[in-house]
């Protein structure tokens, strides 16, 4: 009960310090490129700054792979590019300019089908520290977004053990305002 209270607290402070920006949630597809494997992922993009979102998420890999695998993990996600001005000190989000992003974070990886691995540090409970650049552009309540991520297994950044995967997805902002529609009298 109480990690819902302080959930509902967080979102709550986070409407009232990025009122420009709102809570999105995704979905999306992913492909892990040097092992072949297709999955998806669900997550809630929390903004918390102007150009900062918190972003828990799970992604999720079938049996039908060879590697079957489960992710539980949050992202930062750092806006390079924006698409928040401010004109005359109000902020207004320009929805025709795309955003650029940096991530970085890190998951819980359970490896359900584990065997050994060429990767000495490939356990069946991993901590997968990654690192990403993302892109995302549409408009007021629906979002695309590509992103193409590397991971390493264990603590240390070993660039042989690194894996790299791409997603993409739709984020859907359920409480941005409907756009007014003008009716015009002829």
């Amino acid at each position: 009960m109480k990690f819902f209270k302080c959930l509902t607290l967080f979102v709550a402070l986070s409407f009232k310090l990025v009122a420009q920006e709102t809570i999105a949630i995704g979905v999306s597809g992913i492909y892990n490129i040097p092992v072949q494997s297709i999955g998806f992922g669900v997550r809630v993009d929390v903004p918390v700054a102007k150009n900062l979102s918190v972003v828990p998420r799970m992604k999720y890999m079938p049996g039908f792979n060879s590697i079957h695998e489960l992710g539980l993990g949050a992202n930062l996600h750092y806006n390079l590019i924006s698409n928040i001005s401010k004109k005359g000190g109000a902020t207004k989000i320009d929805l025709s300019k795309p955003v650029v992003y940096v991530s970085v974070g890190a998951l819980y990886n359970n490896w359900i089908n584990y065997i050994q691995s060429v990767n000495e540090n490939a356990l069946e409970n991993n901590i997968l520290p990654e690192i990403g650049l993302g892109f995302r552009t549409g408009g007021n309540r629906f979002r695309g977004f590509v992103e193409g991520k590397l991971y390493t297994f264990g603590t240390s950044i070993d660039v042989k053990g690194m894996e790299s995967y791409v997603e993409a997805g739709i984020l859907f902002y359920p409480f941005n305002p409907k756009p007014k529609k003008i009716l015009k009298c002829q």
